[in-house]
Parts: structure tokens; C-alpha cells; sequence
């Protein structure tokens, strides 16, 4: 997956995030990195559930209007990642 502006919400943290997201999946994406699938699976673990409890913080505290579906992705995307894991 490769970044470009149109992803940018204009909160440079939200931003940083994506773009450290999109870093990592694009080891996932790269037969040459293969040996680093384990330890990037892990980080990514980690790292999208800080990200989604600092985006979920933010939008919260910013009364963002989309915020409940918002979430319901978060939680569709966490138990979905869950069974990769878990298949992997």
C-alpha cells in the first residue's frame, strides 16, 4: 500500500500514525522482508491498538460525528486481525 495525500486528516499525529501503518504493511507486501513477517505482525498488534485508542481519543474529544462507526471499524478490523494471527 503506498501513502498519498488523499489519506491525510490534517492531525499530524492521526497522520504520523497512518503513515507508520502503511510502512509496516508494506513489509507484509514484501517478499524480500519475509523474514521480518513475525516481528512486523507483532508490532503492528501493538502499534494499531495504540493508534486506534489515540484516533478513538481524538475524535472524542473533537466531537467528531462519525465517531461510533468509527469505532465499530476498529473493532471489525481488531477481531479480523485476531484471526490472522491466529491462521498465520
Amino acid at each position: 500500500m503506498l501513502w498519498n495525500s488523499t489519506y491525510e486528516t490534517g492531525v499530524r499525529q492521526m497522520d504520523a500514525q497512518h503513515k507508520e501503518l502503511f510502512r509496516q504493511l508494506d513489509i507484509l507486501g514484501d517478499k524480500s522482508q519475509a523474514d521480518r513477517v513475525p516481528q512486523t505482525l507483532d508490532f503492528l498488534a501493538k502499534y494499531v491498538d495504540r493508534h486506534f485508542r489515540d484516533e478513538e481519543r481524538l475524535q472524542n474529544e473533537s466531537a467528531y460525528p462519525q465517531h461510533a462507526a468509527h469505532k465499530k471499524g476498529h473493532e471489525a478490523f481488531v477481531a479480523t486481525y485476531g484471526k490472522l494471527l491466529e491462521a498465520y
